[in-house]
Order: structure tokens, then sequence, then C-alpha cells
């Protein structure tokens, strides 16, 4: 998982002990009530201006306490100083395009594998190959800028914890940090079609050197086909 998606997990995580800390005591108290008799009941909670200040200031302060790391989650992915690649995903129907433009122009696209005698090999995924992987740096950081040529997709990675919508006309950026090298496979998240269900993401992560090894023969006919692994 990214480093962006550790911090999701740790919301994630407080989110699910506050929940259950509230389960607790709403199934304790009502269990308690339930033993007591009705005008006992009735007696707690007659003009008792205090339980409904109580009542009301709990959940509100549970409500700030949970939106302050969510806002701060929120502005750190927003935050980005020095990334050492930029990648452009631009989503298409039926594809995605990748532009690199760290040195060049570099511009590739990424069509499903289809699933068909002889293309698909053993140990492949069905629906989720591509011609062409997505070659990314690990170990670094990654400014992923997201947005869509025709209609809306979601570039969704979620073993990365990575989902970004591409909206037309607008950029989307997002930090992305790979701690480990391997392929990563995804899907677009958001119903963009006919094919909707075609559009699969694979990512290829490697080392530094090996990303600007791929980037300098990028342009040569003779490896613009890239294989799944042998990078």
């Amino acid at each position: 998982m990214n480093d962006g998606g550790s911090r999701l997990l740790y919301v994630y995580h407080l989110f699910v002990q506050w929940l259950l800390g509230i389960g607790v005591v709403v199934a304790g108290g009502l269990l308690s009530l339930f033993f007591l008799e009705p005008h006992e009941v009735w007696l707690l909670v007659q003009r008792e201006e205090w339980l409904e200040a109580v009542w009301t200031m709990i959940p509100m302060s549970i409500l700030f306490m949970l939106c302050c790391p969510s806002y701060k989650l929120l502005c750190l992915l927003e935050d980005l100083n020095d990334p050492k690649a930029s990648v452009k995903v631009v989503g298409h129907q039926w594809y995605w395009q990748y532009e690199y433009g760290d040195y060049e122009n570099y511009t590739m696209s990424q069509y499903m594998v289809p699933n068909k005698s002889g293309l698909l090999k053993l140990g492949d995924f069905r629906n989720l190959e591509v011609d062409h992987p997505a070659i990314l740096p690990y170990h670094v950081w990654i400014r992923l800028v997201v947005t869509s040529f025709d209609v809306i997709h979601s570039w969704t990675l979620p073993c990365l914890a990575v989902k970004v919508d591409g909206v037309p006309g607008r950029l989307n950026q997002v930090p992305l940090y790979i701690r480990l090298p391997g392929i990563y496979h995804g899907q677009c998240s958001e119903i963009c079609g006919a094919n909707h269900a075609f559009m699969p993401i694979v990512v290829e992560a490697v080392s530094v050197m090996m990303y600007r090894r791929w980037l300098n023969l990028f342009g040569n006919p003779m490896s613009s086909r890239m294989v799944k692994g042998t990078w």
C-alpha cells in the first residue's frame, strides 16, 4: 500500500473504533432502560434540560473529532512539493492514455488484452491484462494527474488505495508513493458506457534506474511494445 493509503487506513481504523465505542454505549444504555419500570424511565427524562443538552453536545463533539483527521488527510492528499515523476492519465472510451512529461512528451495507450485463445498466457487474469503496462518508479513520490477525454472515468488501484476520478475539462491530482516493486491491477470504477467492464489498469513498479532507462528507450520502435514483467 502506498503512503497515502496508510493514512486512509488509519482514518478508517479510527472511525471503526469510534463506531464500536458508540455502539457499546448505546446498547448498554438501552439495556439498562429495559430493566427499569416505565414510570422510572418517565421520571428520568421528564423536564431534564441537562439531558437534552448532553445528548445534543455529545454527537456534535464526536462529529467534530472525526472531521479533524479527515480534513487533515484531505489536505495531505493535495500536498506534493517535490515529486520525482509526473504522469498524466487520460481516460477514453474505453482505454487509458498515459503521458510522461518528465523528460520528453511520451504518450502511451493501454488497451485490454482480448479474452481469446493464445492471447492470454498461463497465470494472466481475465479482463485485467493490458497490452502495455504503465511503468512507474517505487520509493519516490509521483504526481498523478487524471482527466478524461469524453465521459467521467475513475482510475482505481485498490491494492494501492488510489481512486481518482477523471472528469472532462478538469485535472485531478493525487500523490502516489509505491513502497514495493511489482505488478498492480485495477479497473475503471465509474460506469462510463457499454464497455466499462473492459478498461483494466496495470501498473508495473520498478526502480528509479529502470524507470529512467525505460523512458530513454521509450521512443525506440524496437522497444515500443512493453511486455508485463520485462522491466
